[in-house]
């Protein structure tokens, strides 16, 4: 079932789940989260577990990934920017289809993919030139007051 949840808990909720593997390997994790709380109408574990997935995926790449919530002009954007193979530009994720340069990932984004889709969102990427970001736009939850 869908509610509001506030996106800047969810993504902390993450990064304290990877916290002790991140001391382990002494890396500080990055996290980037909007100033002002932002809501989406999602299942919270169903976003934590999107979430969880892509930084666990990103990690066959490198120890540190950035989870990151993003606000802008009434959506949210929520995802992971990992330091792996960098994808062509302009690049379109399919269902079922092997990422270039990741041949291992195709199971675990299959999982991604609709875990994406079971809230209602498209997966996208953003290539960079160290890496990739993968996430899911969703709209922003307005909560309206009853008090005029």
């Amino acid at each position: 079932t869908s509610e509001p949840v506030a996106v800047r808990g969810v993504v902390e909720e993450v990064r304290q789940d990877f916290g002790q593997f991140w001391r382990l390997v002494n890396e500080r994790p990055e996290v980037e989260t909007p100033k002002r709380q932002l809501l989406v109408d999602v299942n919270r574990r169903v976003v934590k577990c999107f979430l969880s997935s892509l930084l666990a995926e990103s990690l066959q790449f490198s120890r540190s990934g950035r989870v990151f919530a993003r606000g802008t002009r009434g959506r949210v954007q929520l995802g992971v920017r990992d330091f792996g193979p960098a994808l062509p530009r302009n690049f379109t994720y399919e269902a079922g289809r092997t990422l270039p340069l990741r041949p291992r990932s195709r199971a675990a984004f299959l999982m991604i993919h609709e875990l994406s889709q079971a809230m209602g969102a498209e997966l996208l990427t953003t290539s960079h030139i160290d890496g990739a970001s993968f996430f899911i736009e969703l709209a922003e939850s307005r909560q309206v007051s009853l008090w005029c």
